[in-house]
């Protein structure tokens, strides 16, 4: 008895326009980027300057388009919202914020005009109230937090990504569904990789060998760039890490010649684009990804020859990762943060200091540590999600974390865990884990769009189920 495995219809029927129509919008938003266009005042009436002009053009053309379709699709836009967020801290609409909270809120919209007309699925992720748990004492640190100020921010991008997580937990999802963010999402690394590559070799801000992705393309001097906190090659990396996945998973399960290698020449766009930004922790997660591909998938001899082409690369090669390897011992300062965390975690162990407040309590907690280093700056990130959440939330506010961490990994499980996408998607899980013991991406939006992303993939699963016994919908395997 043989039970048949349940996969993503990723045929080309589906899988052409998908990319197609992905990569023409992330190349309308990417015009500016590429093509070396700057404005002052982006939505200064008269006096547009070109790359926005167009860019506004298209949006008037493009969304009475995307309102018809998303009456009855609306993850056509969250599809939008998943092909932006790899440069998503790059590209603004002016006073709006950025391009990917403007689709993330179009999204939310349009998913509760469709939850009016469509009823939810039986089956409420679990995950969803964990998060819910650990958003609420996430607030309520507002009560006790030295700056409110600084608390502000991060919490209201939490709010505001929550929301978008709870939409998507209440919609049901099927294979046209599945097949549009995962082929945006494709499309969006893609051309997210591509851009840094252009712009890395066409006199792109670049300081110590790393690019700093910049939304005209334009060089900047040395001490303009270490202020451009948008473009943080981390978090441009990381953000990387999700696309590569998937075109790790489209190159080693397709029969199609075609898919295969677009899933290839995503894959190595993506991994050229982490090597632009000089990433170790990107490069390491990376390698994490093949890892659990080579341990738990069926594609083990494909995954561990690609783990090995990639180390050679970098061992046998002269190459900007190698060499911040080599020369950088202590991870960019970072030991010298952690310590610092450690001794200020002890005035706040069992409730934390207050969410945002992780910069604050370093400089209060500066002198009591010896600098290995000389001094840099004050108020530095954490660069470690275990440490910024003892310190920010204490033991009650980690240990929810930590609950809604688990309860997250698990929304991919039981059958669907069997299947390569199921994989795959815990193979990401396990590379931006990797990824936040390096910094801190609690509250990127990469981070929580992966995480609609499980919470669909489960939605999809369970809608296929026509079983459904003690109160959960199971899987039903036919013989």
């Amino acid at each position: 008895m043989a039970a048949d495995r349940i996969e993503v219809p990723f045929t080309l029927s589906w899988a052409w326009p998908v990319v197609v129509a992905s990569s023409a919008l992330a190349c309308a938003v990417c015009y500016f980027a590429v093509i070396d266009v700057s404005c002052a005042q982006p939505l200064a009436i008269p006096g547009l300057c070109g790359g926005v002009g167009i860019a506004l053009a298209l949006a008037c053309v493009i969304a009475p388009i995307l309102c018809v379709i998303a009456w009855n699709r609306p993850l056509v836009l969250f599809a939008l919202t998943a092909a932006t967020a790899p440069t998503y801290n790059v590209f603004t609409v002016g006073y709006f914020g950025t391009l990917t909270k403007v689709c993330g809120l179009a999204t939310v919209v349009a998913l509760a005009f469709y939850l009016t007309r469509r009823p939810a699925p039986a089956s409420i992720p679990r995950s969803l109230w964990a998060w819910l748990a650990f958003v609420a004492y996430a607030v309520s640190t507002l009560l006790w937090a030295p700056d409110s100020r600084a608390a502000w921010e991060p919490l209201g991008s939490m709010l505001q990504l929550f929301a978008l997580y709870a939409a998507v937990s209440l919609i049901r999802v099927d294979n046209k569904d599945v097949v549009t963010f995962i082929g945006a999402t494709i499309a969006g690394g893609a051309i997210a990789g591509a851009t840094e590559m252009y712009q890395y070799t066409h006199g792109g801000t670049v300081v110590e060998g790393r690019l700093l992705l910049t939304a005209s393309g334009t060089a900047y001097r040395v001490h303009e760039a270490s202020a451009i906190a948008s473009s943080d090659p981390n978090h441009i990396a990381a953000g990387l890490l999700l696309p590569l996945g998937l075109c790790l998973w489209l190159a080693f399960r397709e029969s199609s010649a075609l898919l295969r290698l677009i899933g290839w020449l995503g894959a190595a766009i993506g991994a050229g684009g982490i090597y632009t930004t000089g990433s170790r922790g990107a490069a390491l997660s990376g390698l994490v990804i093949l890892g659990y591909f080579a341990v738990r998938s069926r594609f083990r001899l494909q995954a561990v020859a690609t783990a090995l082409l990639c180390l050679s690369a970098v061992v046998l090669t002269p190459n900007l990762l190698l060499s911040r390897m080599l020369k950088d011992q202590d991870g960019s300062g970072r030991l010298d943060i952690w310590r610092v965390g450690l001794a200020g975690l002890r005035d706040h162990l069992v409730f934390g200091v207050g969410i945002g407040n992780y910069r604050a309590e370093y400089d209060a907690a500066f002198f009591r540590v010896f600098q290995q280093r000389s001094f840099e700056l004050w108020h530095r990130p954490g660069h470690n999600i275990v440490l910024i959440a003892l310190v920010e939330y204490g033991i009650v506010g980690s240990a929810l974390l930590a609950v809604a961490l688990y309860m997250q990994f698990k929304s991919i499980s039981g059958p669907v865990a069997a299947t390569d996408l199921g994989v795959a998607f815990q193979a990401v899980f396990f590379g931006l884990l990797t990824m936040s013991l390096f910094i801190d991406l609690l509250a990127e939006k990469y981070v929580w769009l992966f995480f609609c992303e499980m919470i669909l993939i489960r939605s999809w699963a369970v809608s296929r189920s026509p079983v459904v016994a003690g109160g959960k919908r199971l899987l039903r395997m036919r013989a």
